[in-house]
């Protein structure tokens, strides 16, 4: 295996874009993923690293590093830096226009056995995010095409934001121009406006007499957190579909609801709260393409006793899912003190 040396971002003051002053407040989850990333916790959290083959676009190195230099140029949120004030707060900065860091890899022999390696590896590695959220490797593989590995840090992207990314990227290498856009700085950190007495009234509601008790711990194993996959036959998925959208909700209301028939079967309870991820971008006009992380996590809580049938629990986690959303800006200290 061979790597060659690693090429560091380099300015581009060709495009018009300098180094601007000034420093913005991160969203309530962003603030929790850069503290954890800052102070030396798991460095492999919150990091993202998407495998790309694609042999219709010039996977070259050259060609490469100019679209993502572009990329970086067109989005803050790509050259956004993670920094602590003098008086202890945590902001953002945007550092000026400059590729990430590149590395290139060839593969020539056992190409599968070192991709394994170099992404273990990669994701020991983690972020400094004082100085990037984000970085490329491209590979050359003997006769398989080449594969190209963008890491991200979730705090400066979530998965919008990468489609959108993967999207222009695939457009600059084919040579398609891109629009003109002009990034405010501060879309890296945007939030919708929240209305707090109506998310005090949400979340007292339903944490008021919460029971602040850890129920799977004795379930958990040592070690690192682990996946597990299973896909659905299509004919499930389409059966599963139809079941939701028959009872007011959809998909992710449905996997709600599964979800919580686990943690209620698990911890022997008849109620399960879980934290759920939301997108929040139809409440921010204008962001649908945003480059950035917008993305909260809050809890949930779905009560199933005295559900008649599964369709009033979809029908509960789709609802509660949608009295949760306008709410999407609370932070989890104030969820804390609400409840």
């Amino acid at each position: 295996m061979t790597v060659q040396d690693e090429t560091p971002g380099f300015d581009t003051t060709s495009l018009g874009l300098a180094e601007t002053p000034g420093a913005w407040s991160p969203t309530p989850l962003q603030h929790a993923m850069l503290l954890s990333g800052l102070s030396g916790g798991v460095r492999r959290s919150n990091l993202e690293q998407i495998l790309i083959e694609a042999p219709d676009l010039p996977l070259e190195a050259d060609a490469l590093r100019a679209a993502l230099c572009a990329l970086a140029a067109r989005h803050p949120a790509l050259r956004a830096c993670a920094e602590l004030t003098v008086d202890g707060s945590l902001v953002w900065t945007v550092a000026a226009p400059r590729a990430p860091e590149l590395t290139l890899c060839d593969w020539p022999d056992a190409p599968n056995e070192a991709l394994s390696a170099w992404l273990e590896a990669d994701r020991t590695r983690g972020f400094d995010l004082r100085r990037s959220p984000w970085r490329a490797m491209l590979a050359t593989r003997g006769g398989l095409p080449p594969l190209l590995v963008l890491t991200l840090h979730h705090a400066a992207i979530d998965l919008p934001g990468m489609a959108v990314l993967l999207e222009e990227l695939a457009d600059l290498l084919s040579g398609k121009p891109l629009p003109p856009l002009d990034t405010p700085f501060e879309t890296i950190c945007a939030t919708p406006p929240l209305d707090l007495a109506a998310a005090r009234t949400h979340f007292a509601t339903r944490f008021g007499a919460f029971e602040k008790l850890d129920l799977l711990e004795p379930h958990r194993v040592p070690g690192r957190m682990q996946s597990c996959r299973a896909d659905l036959p299509e004919a499930v998925t389409v059966a599963l579909r139809s079941r939701a959208k028959a009872a007011g909700a959809g998909t992710f209301a449905a996997l709600q609801a599964a979800w919580a028939l686990i943690l209620a079967r698990w911890t022997g309870r008849s109620d399960a709260s879980f934290g759920l991820t939301l997108a929040g971008r139809n409440l921010m006009p204008g962001h649908e393409r945003s480059v950035a992380s917008l993305i909260a996590t809050l809890p949930q809580r779905l009560d199933l006793a005295d559900l008649p049938h599964l369709d009033a629990l979809l029908a509960l986690a789709q609802s509660e899912t949608e009295a949760l959303r306008p709410h999407h800006a609370a932070s989890l200290d104030q969820v804390r003190q609400w409840a």
